[in-house]
């Protein structure tokens, strides 16, 4: 059976045809990332940045004060001067570290499609750092906190503690939920952020392969 190579007056393209005009097709221009709505996603991201700055600042002066008040504010104190001092640090230390690592991604004005991308790698990859970062900390401290408890209970004469095995139970205890929920949470935001960083490197590709 012969098959028609026309129909109602229009010819079938031979392949030849057809494979020209899927290059064609392929050759034409076409916008390989919509700037403005990269633009606006960097925009948002930046204020959350600065907003989750401004609440860190807050919570390490809010950690201070309560610190520095159950061990010079309430009689007996929950807290001794070298636990308060340890204490302190840490959560200074900690609050310069995040700010140092966050000190380039604030800024996004003026930048190019590349650029925007770049930081875009950037910022996600310093989020996971940073909740790496925090989740660990948390464990050596609750950690640290259970060491002085036990070697309060085992050897309470043996060695000087800065807190009594009251004090370190007492901080397990308000300490226990915080860590879960604070692993949970890091879980949750690092499963989301290596999400958004394979889309952000998707994006790269295509413009790398444009």
């Amino acid at each position: 059976m012969n098959i028609p190579t026309e129909s109602v007056g229009v010819a079938a393209p031979i392949n030849g045809g057809w494979d020209a005009l899927a290059a064609d097709w392929r050759a034409q221009p076409t916008a390989v990332v919509d700037v403005d709505a990269l633009r606006r996603d960097v925009t948002r991201h930046r204020r959350r940045i600065r907003a989750w700055l401004a609440l860190e600042i807050l919570l390490t002066t809010v950690g201070v004060g309560v610190c520095a008040w159950a061990t010079l504010g309430i009689d007996p104190p929950l807290f001794s001067p070298s636990a308060l001092a340890v204490t302190i640090a840490l959560l200074l230390g900690f609050q310069g570290w995040s700010l140092w690592i966050r000190r380039r991604q604030v800024r996004d004005s003026g930048l190019d499609v590349r650029a925007l991308l770049a930081l875009e790698r950037d910022r996600i990859s310093t989020s996971l750092l940073y909740w790496r970062v925090n989740s660990w900390l948390a464990v050596a401290m609750w950690v640290a906190l259970f060491g002085l408890l036990l070697a309060g209970v085992l050897a309470p004469d043996a060695i000087a503690l800065p807190m009594t095995p009251r004090q370190a139970a007492l901080s397990l205890a308000i300490n226990i939920p915080l860590v879960l929920g604070l692993a949970g949470f890091a879980w949750w935001w690092c499963r989301r952020s290596r999400s958004r960083l394979a889309r952000v490197q998707a994006l790269q590709d295509e413009l790398d392969a444009d």
